[in-house]
């Protein structure tokens, strides 16, 4: 596999360019209900460790556990459930009468610089 080195990209048809570190450095589909992860990208394995509560950890480590996540679940809120470290995000779902609860489809984007 070879490496292109960038600073910006542009997809075909686009007009604007953006930073490399801009797009997402791993993303995960995963179903707390299965459990199992329905797709995912950069992601080495997640951890259900209770009802609501999982952790995933990352193939690749960002370069510091300041990152960013976008997250939402199809049923629940989810929020972090710990820190952030450059490996691993904790995570829990609850649904609307607070309880921790596993949600069939939680989707995440981590954006950050790889390290």
């Amino acid at each position: 596999m070879s490496t292109i080195t960038v600073t910006n990209i542009k997809a075909t048809g686009e007009t604007a360019s953006r930073p490399v570190s801009g797009v997402a450095g791993a993303w995960l589909d995963y179903n707390q209900s299965g459990p199992s992860i329905d797709d995912s990208y950069n992601i080495s394995s997640v951890t259900d460790s209770a009802a609501g509560l999982f952790t995933f950890t990352l193939s690749n480590a960002m370069a510091s556990a300041n990152w960013s996540l976008t997250v939402g679940s199809a049923s629940y809120v989810m929020q972090f459930s710990g820190s952030l470290t450059s490996t691993q995000g904790p995570m829990r779902t609850r649904d609307a009468t607070g309880s921790n609860s596993d949600s069939t489809q939680n989707c995440i984007a981590a954006h950050g610089d790889m390290a």
